[in-house]
């Protein structure tokens, strides 16, 4: 049987090309609680003791609101910022575990080994300020705030979700995205006094954000999927499909394909001022390609190459997995139009050959 060899260039990093926002200033006051102090009185009559209690109501809280105020925000922000770009500097993550986790860490850290394995290798700079500001509101931990960093005119917009974990930790980068050309973040509710946090299996919108999490895994490979559950075609849908197509047109008949998308992760969903919601979700997509030609060849370029070593070559086949995180708005429940993804990032984490 003749020999069939196949060398393909494909791109995992699919850059998010520019895109535009529209933000709304999100202003921060604290709220008050007053609690009531009990008081006790001991009164004597003759030889008998007689006491009298009086019970201590419950405080009630009648409003929420948002812990820090703009200015603690901002020195926030200007923190995170500042220890992202020593670390994009150095292309080293020490120290970065001070104002980033995960998800965000470990695929910052994916980024700087390909990075180093290029010559002259760097990331793409991640702006913070100049933007809009949006801080849950809550009794409980965690708590996030959403920034939606100012764009300049050779990037995208990127919008980040910093959290806090509990009432001693600091704030720090979990998530961020690039959003998709020609789409703006919502306003986030409410004014002056934060945004609140839609549970999971919320049922005022459309469709639940765990709902919403898992069927965008299994739809945005199959665009009659997308339409059947509710979603709107999308850049990040799009880039994968015409992946996919590639792969499947090169490889032809002596390799066996697949290709999977798997949410990973919490998925966290933020408030809007229409009654939507702004979710981030978490994404885990491998590229299976085995062998089913004894006879075939095949040798591999771009990043996945670099990360396999050996020159791309894969003659019996690879695997390869890329992390991805998304935003995501879904309408509320009566509301007109679908789900759709406004944002993503996508980063390959490893690839090996069989």
């Amino acid at each position: 049987m003749a020999q069939r060899h196949t060398d393909m260039h494909i791109d995992s990093h699919a850059e998010i090309p520019r895109g535009a926002h529209l933000g709304r200033r999100i202003g921060m006051r604290m709220g008050a609680v007053i609690v009531a102090l009990a008081l006790s009185a001991a009164g004597l009559a003759g030889c008998a003791e007689e006491k009298k209690t009086v019970k201590v109501p419950k405080p009630t809280i009648t409003e929420v609101f948002p812990a820090l105020s703009d200015e603690q925000l901002k020195a926030v922000l200007e923190k995170v910022a500042a220890a992202v770009d020593a670390s994009d500097k150095a292309l080293e993550a020490e120290g970065l575990d001070t104002r980033v986790q995960n998800p965000a860490l470990d695929l910052r850290k994916a980024q700087y080994e390909l990075a180093k394995k290029k010559d002259g290798g760097t990331v793409t700079p991640m702006p913070f300020s100049g933007g809009t500001l949006t801080l849950t509101a809550s009794q409980t931990w965690p708590r996030y705030v959403v920034n939606i960093a100012a764009k300049d005119k050779d990037s995208a917009t990127f919008v980040h979700l910093l959290t806090q974990n509990d009432a001693r930790s600091q704030f720090k980068l979990s998530e961020w995205v690039r959003l998709f050309p020609q789409q703006t973040v919502p306003p986030t509710a409410v004014t002056q006094k934060g945004a609140p946090i839609i549970a999971n299996d919320a049922t005022q919108l459309k469709k639940t954000p765990a709902d919403v999490a898992a069927l965008y895994g299994e739809s945005l490979l199959d665009e009659a999927k997308m339409t059947e559950n509710g979603f709107d075609d999308d850049l990040l849908a799009q880039t994968l499909r015409k992946e996919d197509k590639d792969y499947k047109d090169a490889l032809e008949e002596a390799y066996e394909f697949s290709h999977s998308v798997k949410p990973d992760g919490d998925v966290i969903a933020i408030g809007l001022e229409d009654g939507g919601a702004l979710v981030f979700a978490n994404y885990i997509e491998k590229v299976t390609i085995q062998r089913k030609n004894e006879n075939a060849t095949m040798k591999m370029s771009g990043d996945i190459a670099l990360l396999m070593g050996d020159e791309g070559k894969a003659d019996k086949g690879l695997e390869a997995t890329n992390r991805m995180m998304t935003l995501t708005v879904i309408p509320a429940a009566k509301a007109e139009g679908n789900v759709h993804v406004i944002g993503a990032e996508r980063i390959l984490t490893s690839a090996k050959a069989l």
